[in-house]
C-alpha cells in the first residue's frame, strides 16, 4: 500500500544513496504491481467461471423445456 507523507518529513537525499532509494522505491513499486495484476486475473478468472456456469445453466434450461 502505497503511503504519503507530510511535507515536513522530506528531505534532500544524498547524492549517494540517491540510486540506492531510487533502486529500493522501483522494486517495491514493481512488488505491488506483480500483487495486483495477480489479484486481477484471480478476479477475472472468477467471473469467466460464473459467466460459464451461468451460459451452461441457461443452456441446460432451454434444452429441458
Amino acid at each position: 500500500m502505497v503511503q504519503f507523507y507530510p511535507s515536513s518529513w522530506y528531505t534532500t537525499m544524498e547524492p549517494s544513496n540517491k540510486d540506492e532509494l531510487i533502486a529500493q522505491f522501483r522494486e517495491e513499486m514493481h512488488e505491488e504491481i506483480e500483487e495486483a495484476i495477480e489479484h486481477h486475473e484471480f478476479k477475472m478468472t472468477q467471473i469467466g467461471i460464473m459467466t460459464l456456469v451461468a451460459f451452461l445453466g441457461i443452456l441446460a434450461l432451454s434444452l429441458k423445456f
